[in-house]
């Protein structure tokens, strides 16, 4: 495994070589495979790994094997990948296989190969809802990480950890995470690898309305994010710049921002619970183009009455906020009620998982949709219930986001224990808005690149030549020239050095 995440550049030089050169090295083909797995190009990933099996099956005679170690460990690796590849597709049985797999193959007195073949089965708990399975094997990774010296490994796997603690509400622990990550990265000098890291605290504090430690934070991790290796750098970074402008109000940058990320989402062993065009969704609603969010509610697939799981939690919130909105519109009692039996399935369920971020969330559209009904009594049952989940661990975005009906129902509490902290929410809700946003996002190019520019300056990044792109796309050398004129004006530029470190820096890569 590339403990360096260098995998785009590394993979720039390997394509230089003959095929006739790769294809009777097993180690390499292996490699190969495992570098597209990092990427997230699984198609790639699988042909490499077919063809390493293929050459595993040649006369020794015909093999090239330079390390021998290497080569034993080829059948852990090889059933790791497609337990990874299927995992990053939701093939969940099918990853749970390979992992098995993997883990009956790995060397009993290596602990670091078992442990890390163990964190393939992360993700099916991640998506199950099974989040304390699932962060009790990231910790045991990390751990296992530090102990071997894998410093990337440890301080990478850190932020996983803290997205798993995220998702189950824990912000206190996800905050302490965070800064153990970065004193093992400063004790290291490994701070470059630490732009997730930031951008997590950023998010974090921003969750809590402390904005001048977000502003740092966030600010912090744009400057280390040029030089990371991550692959999902640009997509979080997207993200994040999204959820900045929708909580400043600028809905319409909010979603450039979320096309942005659709075009950088990279597949990965992490459950893809957020997807881009549900988060576009309700930045619709909140725009009251009804229309548009009801395009995507009938793309999805989903009911108002489908059985409760966590996969599809967000999503069917969404839904949920769309059935809202239309009962306002029309005062349709039957959606209200189907919306309100989706949303108690779905509580009973987080309860069951002891998932209190899902709890608090699911509180508060319990809360709007009662509000919306004219029943007081019901809307602050709810509301209460969610502030006294959400008081201990520092909540605030999450009510202040719901903007005028919060308002007014936070005005009516009467819970003498939970007034200071409604009144905060409160105070943020009726502040003008701070601009965190507007100092730390770099400002957008004046003409943006085109998709298949943006697809040409993804394969400079890793480190294709002309030549090469011409084969990767089937497209004249001609056309690949145009495309490096364009993408170099629109950035100013005038090397693909520069243009790769430009595009960093704008979050393009």
């Amino acid at each position: 495994m590339n403990d360096s995440f260098q995998m785009g550049t590394w993979l720039g030089w390997v394509n230089q070589l003959p095929s006739s050169v790769i294809r009777v090295r097993p180690v390499l083909c292996t490699q190969i495979g495992l570098a597209h797995m990092d990427l997230g190009d699984v198609n790639a990933s699988e042909s490499s790994l077919r063809d390493a099996e293929q050459c595993l099956k040649l006369p020794s005679s015909e093999m090239i094997v330079v390390e021998k170690g290497q080569f034993q460990a080829l059948p852990v690796w090889i059933a790791f990948a497609r337990a990874y590849n299927a995992q990053s597709q939701n093939r969940f049985s099918e990853a749970v296989k390979y992992a098995e797999m993997a883990l009956d193959l790995a060397p009993k007195e290596d602990e670091f190969m078992s442990v890390q073949v163990s964190t393939l089965l992360m993700g099916t708990h991640w998506a199950n809802g099974n989040l304390e399975a699932s962060c009790k094997l990231i910790s045991d990774w990390v751990e296992a990480s530090r102990r071997a010296g894998k410093l990337f490994f440890a301080i990478a796997g850190a932020f996983g950890k803290a997205d798993i603690l995220y998702a189950q509400g824990q912000l206190r622990e996800v905050e302490k995470t965070y800064e153990q990550a970065l004193e093992l990265a400063a004790a290291h000098n490994a701070e470059g690898h630490t732009a997730h890291h930031h951008l997590g605290l950023g998010l974090l504090y921003h969750e809590m309305g402390e904005d001048e430690r977000a502003a740092r934070h966030v600010q912090k991790s744009f400057e280390l994010g040029r030089q990371t290796t991550i692959v999902d750098w640009a997509y979080r970074k997207s993200l994040a710049q999204a959820l900045l402008k929708e909580s400043e109000g600028d809905l319409d940058k909010a979603l450039e921002f979320l096309g942005e990320a659709g075009r950088f989402y990279v597949r990965t062993p992490t459950p893809n619970l957020c997807p881009v065009e549900a988060m576009q969704a309700r930045i619709y609603l909140k725009q009251g183009k009804l229309l548009k969010a009801q395009e995507w509610a009938h793309k999805s697939g989903l009911s108002l009455r489908d059985a409760p799981d966590y996969l599809h939690e967000f999503e069917r919130l969404t839904l949920a906020r769309f059935a809202l909105a239309e009962y306002q519109d029309d005062h349709n009692e039957q959606l209200c009620l189907e919306a309100l039996g989706l949303l108690e399935r779905q509580l009973m369920l987080a309860e069951k998982q002891n998932r209190l971020r899902s709890q608090i969330e699911i509180l508060i559209m319990q809360a709007l949709t009662f509000h919306a009904k004219g029943d007081a009594a019901g809307a602050l049952a709810s509301l209460e219930q969610a502030l006294t989940l959400a008081e201990p661990e520092g909540y605030v975005r999450i009510f202040a986001a719901e903007g005028k009906p919060m308002v007014e129902m936070l005005s009516t509490l009467n819970h003498k224990n939970l007034n200071l902290y409604a009144k905060r929410i409160l105070a943020l809700l009726e502040a003008p808005h701070s601009g965190l946003s507007s100092a730390i996002i770099p400002q957008p190019l004046f003409e943006p690149l085109s998709e298949r520019e943006l697809e040409v300056l993804r394969l400079v990044a890793q480190g294709l030549s002309n030549q090469e792109i011409t084969q990767k796309l089937f497209v004249a050398l001609s056309t690949v020239k145009g495309h490096n004129l364009r993408i170099f004006d629109k950035l100013q530029v005038k090397s693909r050095t520069e243009a790769v470190a430009r595009a960093r820096e704008l979050g393009l890569l």
